[in-house]
């Protein structure tokens, strides 16, 4: 075992994200829920092979911070520590908070990770043929057939709408295109929609679906990437985008029929990033933690690299 990552926030870890990419990360640690800050406050240890407390840090979000020693910051004790699992307990004794913390958890590995559902066809199937009108639409400049792909309260928002309050008042609320113009409106659509030349799989769960992709991005100047489009549907069959990461392509980008993709470039968020240096091996997370005594979730958190060794 080359090392352990145990990362603790009060927050709770928004795990159906984490499988956006099919890959499972560093980075996604920085996806939780209620964030509204934008914060995201973690306090991290790093353990050796051994068990041993190397380092610890506090940290918001993606800033960078330096691991420094523990000294009298943290304090850990292991009732046990296993290719899969760990469980002990953490004193913290630092500046930004306080507290005991008990855990048990199972540990997992960085790298791919299954999303949940059907896998997609070549084509992307029905969300996967809206992503391309819509994409097509945007980039081709056709305001009309946009907003037919939108769904109603998309629509309304960039349309306009009538807000009715049945004590008090019947009122217009103008739309983002009235207020900003068409052709700034479609602009910004540009902006947040990257230009989608061809599906490469992705997955379908209920109401939800993954849409792996290649293509490029920018308003002005185009820069090819590679992304994935999370597709929302409502119960009258509307689709909608919840989000899109986009990150630079590796030389031969694919996703599998397991529904992952081989990303070893950079990540390239829409919410951007930041290198990391000194990333242990693995990492943890799971459910059953103590904070001075008390249930919390979620605990801890995630991975280096493979828990047998090596990259």
């Amino acid at each position: 075992m080359d090392g352990v990552l145990l990362s603790f926030s009060h927050l709770r870890f928004d795990r159906r994200a984490w499988v956006d990419d099919g890959q499972f990360d560093l980075d996604d640690l920085e996806r939780v829920s209620g964030n509204e800050d934008d914060y995201a406050p973690r306090f991290e240890v790093r353990l050796d092979g051994e068990g041993r407390l190397l380092s610890s840090r506090s940290r918001y979000g993606d800033y960078a911070v330096a691991w420094r020693p523990p000294a009298a910051r943290a304090a850990l004790q292991l009732q046990a520590f296993a290719a899969d699992r760990i469980a002990g307990s953490l004193r913290i004794d630092d500046p930004a908070g306080k507290a005991m913390i008990d855990f048990d958890l199972p540990l997992m590995a960085r790298g791919p990770s299954s999303r949940p559902g059907a896998s997609l066809p070549e084509d992307g199937g029905e969300p996967g043929r809206w992503l391309m009108a819509r994409s097509a639409a945007v980039w081709g400049g056709d305001l009309d057939g946009l907003l037919r792909l939108m769904a109603p309260a998309e629509r309304a928002s960039a349309t306009g709408t009538v807000r009715f309050d049945p004590s008090d008042y019947i009122e217009y609320v103008p739309g983002d295109i009235e207020t900003s113009g068409s052709s700034f409106f479609m602009l910004k659509q540009r902006m947040s929609t990257p230009r989608i030349d061809r599906i490469l799989g992705g997955s379908w769960d209920g109401d939800v679906a993954w849409i792996d992709f290649a293509g490029s991005d920018g308003a002005i100047a185009h820069e090819a990437v590679t992304g994935t489009a999370v597709l929302h549907r409502d119960r009258r069959g509307h689709w909608s985008m919840v989000r899109i990461d986009t990150r630079e392509p590796s030389a031969q980008v694919h996703a599998d029929r397991s529904n992952t993709i081989d990303r070893s470039a950079k990540k390239k968020e829409s919410g951007g990033g930041t290198g990391r240096e000194g990333i242990p091996g693995s990492v943890c997370f799971g459910r059953n933690v103590l904070v001075n005594g008390r249930p919390v979730e979620p605990g801890c958190s995630k991975s280096g690299r493979d828990l047998q060794g090596g990259d």
